[in-house]
């Protein structure tokens, strides 16, 4: 039976109390003495059945508790369940204190025993304990509560251990790193679920936690380490650890982490941005070194050869000064090669790619290559297709090939053999080799540099083309040679492969897109064969712009022996005079691009707006940028990149007559 007693309200005792006693007169007399001392008694149970039913609807502060009573269920059974269900204190009333009973009575953790037969005094005293112990307890439950609360939701991981090193306490940042929950790692060694090793050579390190519980000090990393997980990947960590003390008594330890692995990515990837940022720059500086020199070099270039090409046009082959001026010529032309070279590392070399066959091309630098390798190294060429066409800038040709022999050289040291072989390879659809891009199916080129050098470690050609990586001392090579090469071979629409192995040689292998049909290619300015009569086809007559003098008189030379009326300015504006001036027609205005007062595209322009016939041809020797800049360099208009020789400009200035007027 279940009886509710009404509430008492009494000075004293501020505490609702239920009585669990199967003595009815005892239970009465427990009432009135709990009443008497200010305690409100919430209610009473004969059965430890009904205690529990009753703990639960009323929530009682206490519950004075008879061991032995009646039913299934026996005093400490119900006070276990409510201690632990609840949370509601016990104090147990027994006649008996043997010492088996008070051991199952500690599964309740009871704040006390009160012995019957029932003394005043006492029950006072055990209440007042009884409510203070209960009072503690519960602080240092809500303390701990709180504690675990702020380890569970702060943003890095934390582990805890007891005095010997066991785990104690996992947190879910904790969980998710280490791959261990916390149920599974209580009780395990934590060199068990967290174990760390070096970064770099995977040695064990010494768990900090362990160290702590040996320093009693605090320990902070000054590494990060690698974390194992639990099913076997890594983790970048920083970590520390520190004592969890009482008073002078070290209890434990506590493990904080956190995983850098993202922030070490980030960081690599900050490096390597800053690092192609400086290569950038470094480009960038050879690029406005380039257009400083190229244009003063240009001019002078397209004098020396210009002038050299007229003198061998009037010496007999018996002259014994025609090697003189050869060799007058041929140094002009290697010193526009240099030229070209520096605007081709630069990226601002006004390329003009033409039909050409390769073979021809390869027989054309063939001499060069010859001279710059060492009499130890000999040189092979193979050719397996006679006819191999390809567009190409004919000067960005030449320069893949030099870079490609140049680097071949200085992998045979001791001397070796150095293969140029040229086949035609059909590719299917969607074919790459290995990560490079894919090409598109059709016929190629394949132009093969094979040496029998030292060879590349893969560690090395997977980088090889990156500019400024350079595997040479300092000051003995700038690493720009292979990205120069990938660059222009990208160019030409192809694409060149590197096949080596270390001890047994390097191969590259460039992929040039063949040309099947010469006719269906775009119009090239000035192609046509060496031995054509580049005369004037009628009378023609020149309005030159040019402000360099040498180039100007040289200009007009060339075009007067050829049966050209020239009408020579300084610059656009003395261009404009005497264009205004001149009563006759005026077929083709040949200027420089950039000029004093007036530049070139503006005088064909104003020319144009009076003679809408006028045919145009520019010429500059600034690089690409700037005369992109003037708005030269669209298809249709006809333009020259000095150092020039003079049969080019002979027939180019043909060839402008020859076709409709297209002005910028």
């Amino acid at each position: 039976m279940i009886s509710t007693l009404p509430d008492t309200t009494a000075t004293g005792f501020d505490i609702r109390i239920l009585i669990v006693e199967d003595e009815r007169l005892l239970a009465e007399e427990l009432r009135e003495r709990l009443v008497s001392i200010g305690a409100t008694v919430v209610g009473a149970a004969v059965t430890g059945t009904q205690a529990v039913t009753l703990a639960k609807q009323l929530r009682p502060d206490l519950v004075l508790m008879d061991i032995r009573l009646k039913g299934d269920m026996d005093g400490i059974d119900a006070g276990t369940w409510i201690s632990r269900a609840l949370g509601t204190p016990i104090v147990f009333l027994t006649a008996h204190s043997d010492q088996m009973t008070v051991e199952r009575a500690k599964a309740a953790s009871p704040c006390g025993y009160i012995l019957k037969p029932l003394q005043e005094h006492e029950l006072r005293v055990t209440l007042s304990l009884a409510m203070h112990r209960c009072q503690l307890e519960r602080e240092l439950r809500a303390s701990e509560q709180r504690f675990l609360t702020t380890l569970s939701s702060i943003g890095d991981a934390v582990i805890a251990t007891d005095v010997v090193g066991r785990v104690t306490f996992v947190n879910p940042i904790a969980e998710q790193i280490t791959g261990w929950s916390r149920k599974e790692a209580e009780g395990r060694a934590v060199t068990e679920v967290f174990p760390v090793v070096t970064e770099h050579d995977r040695a064990t390190v010494l768990q900090p936690a362990l160290r702590v519980l040996q320093s009693h000090g605090v320990e902070v990393m000054p590494e990060p380490v690698l974390l194992l997980t639990r099913s076997g990947q890594t983790r970048l960590v920083e970590h520390s650890a520190a004592p969890i003390a009482d008073g002078a008594d070290v209890r434990g330890a506590v493990l904080v982490f956190r995983d850098v692995s993202q922030r070490r990515e980030q960081e690599d990837a900050a490096r390597e941005a800053e690092l192609r940022s400086q290569q950038a720059q470094k480009l960038e500086a050879v690029g406005r070194l380039a257009g400083g020199v190229a244009h003063d070099v240009n001019n002078m270039m397209t004098v020396v050869t210009g002038y050299a090409e007229l003198l061998l046009s009037q010496l007999p082959a018996s002259d014994p000064n025609r090697g003189l001026v050869e060799e007058l010529k041929q140094a002009g032309d290697r010193t526009a090669g240099i030229t070209r070279q520096l605007l081709s590392f630069s990226r601002n070399r006004v390329p003009r790619p033409q039909a050409a066959n390769v073979s021809d091309l390869l027989t054309s630098i063939e001499a060069l290559l010859s001279q710059v390798l060492p009499p130890n190294i000999t040189l092979r060429r193979l050719t397996h297709v006679s006819r191999a066409q390809i567009r190409v800038d004919t000067g960005q040709f030449e320069q893949i090939l030099l870079n490609l022999v140049l680097n071949a050289r200085d992998a045979m040291p001791r001397g070796g053999t150095l293969t140029i072989e040229t086949t035609v390879s059909s590719l299917d659809a969607g074919w790459h080799a290995d990560d490079h891009e894919q090409l598109p199916a059709g016929d190629y080129v394949l132009v093969t540099v094979t040496d029998t050098g030292s060879g590349i470690p893969p560690e090395i050609s997977q980088r090889i083309f990156e500019p400024f990586f350079s595997t040479k001392a300092d000051g003995h090579g700038t690493g720009l040679g292979l990205s120069v090469v990938r660059d222009m071979v990208r160019a030409a629409g192809g694409q060149v492969l590197l096949y080596s192995e270390p001890g047994h040689g390097s191969s590259f292998k460039l992929y040039f897109p063949r040309v099947s049909n010469v006719d269906d290619e775009p119009f090239s300015w000035g192609r046509e064969a060496d031995d054509e009569d580049l005369r004037a086809e009628a009378p023609r007559v020149v309005l030159l712009a040019e402000d360099e003098e040498a180039v100007r008189s040289l200009t007009r030379t060339l075009l007067e022996q050829h049966g050209y009326t020239v009408l020579a300015a300084f610059d656009g504006e003395e261009a404009l005079e005497i264009a205004a001036a001149h009563e006759g027609q005026i077929d083709l205005v040949l200027t420089d691009v950039v000029m004093p007062r007036l530049g070139g595209r503006e005088l064909v322009q104003r020319v144009g707006a009076v003679r809408p016939d006028v045919r145009a041809l520019f010429m500059s020797g600034y690089t690409a940028d700037t005369v992109l800049r003037q708005g030269i360099m669209r298809d249709g208009i006809a333009f020259l990149q000095k150092p020039f020789k003079g049969r080019l400009l002979l027939r180019t200035v043909r060839d402008v007559l020859r076709r409709p007027a297209v002005r910028p």
